[in-house]
């Protein structure tokens, strides 16, 4: 972790969460790396407490706005299907990525094209970016 969060070509964001009744605490972390102008999704975990809510939206949007701050095309990520993963398998469809690859085990490989396409934060969302790498979400 050390090592990827001091590496400009990596991006590392710890997730909280706060709403009307209180404050969730870090619910989630991204950590991506950027070669060749694609920002890759190494690793989006998220809390159940909080699926549904937006705030696999605005991980997503908040990896868009880093992956043109460092001059990327694509963001891209890969799914491997587990049990605990199943809720948000359709994520990144959802969200307009294109299935690039699907292997014999249901592993999918997603892109998206960020000169054609990007992902909006949620407008019920403010977010405090000062704090890297950690980002607070207000619903």
């Amino acid at each position: 972790m050390e090592r990827r969060t001091s590496d400009a070509n990596w991006v590392v964001t710890s997730i909280g969460v706060r709403d009307r009744f209180g404050d969730n605490g870090i619910v989630g972390l991204v950590m991506a790396h950027c070669e060749d102008g694609v920002l890759d999704v190494d690793t989006f975990l998220l809390s159940c407490r909080v699926i549904g809510r937006g705030v696999e939206t605005a991980m997503l949007a908040h990896l868009c706005d880093r992956a043109r701050a460092a001059d990327a095309r694509a963001l891209s990520a890969t799914v491997i299907p587990t049990n605990k993963n199943e809720p948000v398998r359709d994520l990144f469809a959802r969200h307009g990525f294109a299935k690039v690859s699907e292997e014999a085990d249901g592993t999918t490989r997603w892109t998206l094209d960020l000169t054609q396409s990007e992902i909006a934060w949620p407008d019920w969302f403010t977010a405090d970016r000062t704090r890297s790498p950690h980002l607070e979400m207000n619903l």
